[in-house]
Formats: C-alpha cells, structure tokens, sequence
C-alpha cells in the first residue's frame, strides 16, 4: 500500500531518496517535514 511504502522510504532515512512515482516522492517529503516540525516543537 502507500502508506507502507512511505513507512519503509521514511525509515531509511537520509539513505534513501524517492525520485519516482512524482506522487511518493511528494508524500514521504511531506511526512518527512512533519515529523521534522513535531521534533522541532519539542
């Protein structure tokens, strides 16, 4: 599923980089930056 599939590529981390389908790559960008700003809020 793409939820599983934004799961997985978020948990690799900075290894990892999503360039196609254009729609997961903008998925795990936006769950990558809001997991960032819940880390930044404290």
């Amino acid at each position: 599923t793409p939820a599983w599939m934004i799961r997985l590529m978020l948990g690799f981390g900075p290894a990892v980089a999503v360039l196609a389908p254009a729609d997961l790559s903008a998925a795990v960008r936006t769950r990558a930056a809001a997991a960032l700003a819940a880390y930044n809020a404290g």
